[in-house]
């Protein structure tokens, strides 16, 4: 784990547009994915699409801009070394006080009846789901933990430092579209898009906190451990793969028989 603790008052300066873009973005998103539970629009294709739009509009507006809008992934990223720890920081206390602008937002948005039966999307563990299947919290902590470690590493596979020009035109859709299949499948069961920000403004706001505890720590500890562990697996240099010169590349191979005919050639003179 290397954390990256530096504060540079020059990169400082700059920063004042990260924390605005998280600020608006995690307010616009948490608003409209929270508008769409509660009045049944489908919050799945809502996240998804809308996670979209914000994501090319931070790309437009900052070109180092990070378009998190969720604590748990900002926190992984910091914990991975792609980001200084006292901007990470910052970032997330921006993000929850976003998110809970975005359920006034949403609070806005609906009307009283609606508020009071849907409770603007809050997410839950259920007693039973379609079928009167029966539904456990173990269900609801296996399902928050795995699901956001599986967005927080899709986030660092597009957006680490390494790996972000590369993909900077298709990571928003990506990311999208995943988070689509992700929240799809939560919707029935828990209704959690895998963000604390989004857990936190909308108890706050419908006044609901039955089993919030899950939806705000389980993601960020499912966040930390999948992206530390993709880190140490795949990319870190002495990473599992990488041990004992486990990993030989194609080129290596390709080089190291180059070198072996020349010298076998030498020898024969």
């Amino acid at each position: 784990m290397s954390i990256d603790c530096n504060c540079d008052t020059s990169e400082a300066r700059k920063w004042w547009r990260e924390l605005s873009l998280e600020f608006i973005g995690t307010s616009l998103y948490v608003g409209v994915v929270a508008t769409a539970a509660t009045a049944g629009s489908g919050s799945a294709s809502v996240a998804g699409l809308a996670l979209i739009g914000l994501l090319y509009m931070v790309q437009e507006a900052s070109s180092d801009g990070f378009g998190h809008f969720n604590p748990a992934v900002t926190t992984a990223f910091a914990l991975a070394g792609e980001s200084s720890l006292v901007l990470a920081i910052m970032l997330v206390v921006v993000q929850f006080v976003g998110g809970i602008a975005g359920g006034l937002l949403a609070w806005m948005f609906v009307s009283e009846s609606g508020r009071d039966v849907l409770n603007l999307g809050v997410s839950g563990v259920p007693d039973s789901y379609r079928g009167g299947n029966n539904y456990t919290l173990f269900n609801g902590i296996m399902l928050e933990f795995f699901l956001s470690g599986a967005l927080a590493t899709a986030f660092y596979v597009l957006y680490s430092k390494k790996k972000q020009q590369t993909f900077k035109s298709t990571a928003p859709l990506a990311l999208g579209l995943f988070v689509q299949s992700l929240v799809t499948v939560a919707a029935p069961l828990t209704t959690s898009i895998f963000n604390p920000a989004y857990s936190l403004g909308t108890s706050i706001i419908s006044g609901e906190f039955d089993d919030f505890w899950v939806f705000l720590v389980l993601p960020f500890a499912g966040a930390a451990l999948f992206v530390l562990g993709y880190k140490w697996t795949f990319i870190d240099e002495d990473c599992f793969c990488c041990a004992g010169g486990a990993r030989h590349s194609y080129s290596d191979a390709i080089d190291d028989e180059y070198t072996y005919d020349q010298a076998s050639a030498s020898a024969s003179y």
